[in-house]
């Protein structure tokens, strides 16, 4: 889950870990509640692809590490 951009960590774990509705997700975080549906969309579909493709991962940090030297 530390691979995941900051917003859909953020909005993952107060929905997943803390219980959160998307509507108090989108007060605490001053979004709209459309935005943490698609937060929350990308999170789970990048924790899916991690779970079905573990190599993924790979490929993702190594894109991520390409990005920062550039």
């Amino acid at each position: 889950m530390e691979e995941l951009p900051e917003r859909q960590r953020e909005t993952f774990v107060l929905h997943r870990f803390d219980g959160l509705v998307y509507e108090e997700i989108a007060a605490r975080m001053h979004i709209s509640r459309a935005l943490v549906n698609k937060l929350i969309s990308q999170a789970m579909a990048y924790c899916r692809l991690l779970v079905n493709y573990p190599q993924a991962e790979y490929t993702v940090t190594a894109q991520k590490d390409a990005d920062h030297e550039a």
